[in-house]
């Protein structure tokens, strides 16, 4: 699959396909209120004026949304421009408690330089055909340093747990962090087959009120 930067022309094919494929992640679909206009305008809005790169294979069948290192540090007057994009995704009655899940996910970030994949979505017909996990890798290959993914569906987790990721669980009282590996081999790694052993290496947890990261 060969993967590309997305032409100017493209960006709203790759806004429709964000939103498409992410019709059922609970933090869109939470974001949206559940209704697929306003979905299709938040995507448009992660597209346009959020990623600093946007990725695709030549069929748009897949797309990854990736914000460099630092680009999530907007300033005040970059926020109040992209506000009445997020009216309109939103709702005016939700925007606060929008507001401060975005506020919660950023803060959430590693002080390290990494990049972030804020999206990557796959065509639902073309789903569990390899098509996200090739696109994953470019994205690894191209940023340079460390990416840090925010996702909420269950399915793109469980591909992280095989591919070395840490994994991290939020609650209101604790967040705890596995950190998932695969064991190499002298060749190409266990990585490349498919079912290998996953193991957890470490494991810790922040509990609330708590100061630092304690084992787990």
């Amino acid at each position: 699959m060969d993967i590309r930067p997305a032409r100017a022309d493209e960006l709203d094919a790759v806004g429709a396909l964000i939103a498409r494929s992410f019709h059922a992640e609970p933090f869109m679909a939470w974001v949206s209120g559940g209704d697929p206009e306003r979905l299709a305008r938040f995507a448009a809005l992660a597209v346009r004026h959020v990623a600093d790169d946007v990725l695709v294979d030549d069929a748009l069948t897949t797309a990854a949304l990736v914000v460099r290192p630092g680009g999530l540090d907007v300033s005040p007057l970059q926020q109040l421009r992209m506000l009445p994009a997020l009216v309109r995704s939103a709702g005016l009655r939700r925007l606060p408690a929008v507001l401060r899940a975005l506020v919660r996910l950023e803060g959430a970030h590693p002080e390290t330089p990494h990049a972030t994949l804020i999206a990557l979505g796959v065509e639902p017909g073309e789903q569990a055909r390899g098509r996200g996990s090739a696109m994953l890798a470019a994205v690894e290959r191209r940023a340079g340093v460390p990416v840090y993914l925010e996702t909420g569906s269950a399915s793109v987790r469980d591909g992280c747990r095989r591919r070395g990721y840490a994994l991290c669980t939020v609650t209101r009282d604790a967040w705890r962090t596995d950190y998932r590996t695969v064991d190499s081999s002298p060749d190409e790694g266990q990585v490349l087959t498919p079912d290998a052993a996953v193991d957890t290496a470490a494991s810790f947890v922040v509990e609330r009120g708590q100061a630092g990261a304690k084992w787990a």
